[in-house]
């Protein structure tokens, strides 16, 4: 038996992961898990959507009445999630109606988990070498010796 993700609308819209509408969406880019666009939406905002949070997993489904519906939003067309598990768990169950393809290897700038900054510190020699000569400066400058 297959679930409907819509079963998980409910603790979504008790948990207040949604960020509805562009304005508050382009207000809080890093909280974003995915967006959910209507299909019902304009095409040069769809467009604008897709450049603008390129970045983002973007999904297309349902229509700006079913968002009435589920979570008693008015006439909105795009509908951000925040990141958490709840989120994760609808992207999921929805991610066969993402829009945006993910960068390519080549060109991706994320990095990778494994590919770390090299830090180096510095190892014991070159500590006891410094260390040895502020030893020095001060014997030179008089400093630490004990009054005549």
């Amino acid at each position: 038996m297959q679930k409907s993700v819509e079963r998980l609308f409910p603790f979504a819209l008790k948990a207040r992961i949604f960020i509805p509408g562009r304005e508050r969406l382009s207000r809080s880019k890093s909280r974003i898990q995915f967006i959910l666009v209507t299909e019902d939406i304009s095409q040069g905002s769809y467009e604008e959507i897709l450049y603008e949070y390129r970045h983002s997993p973007i999904l297309k489904k349902y229509s700006s009445q079913d968002l009435d519906e589920f979570f008693g939003f008015r006439n909105t067309k795009v509908l951000g999630f925040s990141k958490s598990g709840l989120s994760k768990s609808i992207y999921q169950e929805l991610k066969e109606f993402r829009v945006n393809k993910p960068e390519s290897g080549a060109n991706s700038t994320k990095r990778k988990r494994d590919d770390k900054p090299e830090t180096r510190s510095p190892d014991s020699a070159s500590r006891q070498r410094r260390q040895g000569e502020r030893i020095e400066k001060n014997r030179d400058s008089g400093i630490g010796d004990p009054p005549d």
